[in-house]
């Protein structure tokens, strides 16, 4: 079954999860709240948009929101038998905010809704200090790819469908474009030795830059990039 708080509860004392679900705020009432600790045990879960005062201690499973929303917590410690489960649908995902240190283990496990997307970038979990890593991931779709991004203050994802391999394509495309300047660039610091009257060396410095853009269609997103720079050189000559 399941138990939802939907109030501000002062409590202090030690909340123990042991089996079914606790929603601490539904939706409508993200200014839900529990005082003290809260300890999820194997098989029992943890839900809710409000605020838990205390620590948790994830060895079951916690899921933020429910649906799309936040759940914020004091600190954050996940065993290895606890999973962090995040919603994504194409509103956006679901996160956890953790005020104080994350210390992270377990299972990560995505729950994607069909209408999710080709791909999206998010960041689901933000903390004071982060500590450890999750030893696995999962999604309840087999055809889409997840990276993570770890860092001190949280972890950010990248959820992509195997079917849909642009991402990738705009990324060469924009490496083949800077590739290309800088080409152009090596060419004109020859051309600087030849103007100077002295094709033994030459020193140069040069700023390069560009855009471009690609409309989409049959499925394909819309691409744009940007880049500029400064780059310098020295071109010497050498006796055969």
């Amino acid at each position: 079954g399941i138990l939802v708080l939907n109030g501000i509860n002062t409590y202090s004392g030690m909340t123990t999860v042991g089996a079914g679900t606790l929603m601490v705020g539904d939706a409508g009432h993200s200014n839900a709240s529990i005082a003290g600790p809260v300890t999820v045990a194997s098989g029992a879960k943890l839900t809710g948009h409000g605020t838990i005062l205390g620590p948790i201690t994830n060895n079951g499973i916690v899921e933020p929101g429910g649906s799309i929303g936040t759940l914020t917590v004091a600190s954050f410690t996940q065993g290895a038998g606890g999973t962090l489960t995040i919603d994504v649908t194409a509103a956006g995902s679901s996160g956890l905010t953790v005020t104080g240190p994350a210390t992270l283990g377990g299972t990560l496990a995505f729950s994607v809704a069909p209408d999710a997307g080709a791909w999206q970038a998010f960041q689901f979990l933000t903390a004071a200090s982060t500590t450890g890593r999750f030893s696995a991931v999962t999604s309840n779709r087999p055809d889409w790819l997840v990276g993570l991004h770890y860092t001190a203050a949280g972890v950010s994802a990248g959820v992509q469908s195997r079917s849909s391999g642009q991402i990738y394509a705009d990324f060469v495309s924009a490496d083949i474009e800077t590739a290309h300047e800088m080409n152009v660039l090596t060419l004109d610091g020859l051309a600087v030795a030849a103007e100077s009257g002295n094709a033994n060396h030459a020193f140069w410095l040069r700023g390069y830059g560009g855009a471009s853009a690609f409309g989409g269609r049959d499925g394909a997103d819309d691409f744009s990039s940007r880049f500029a720079g400064i780059a310098g050189g020295a071109d010497w000559g050498v006796a055969e």
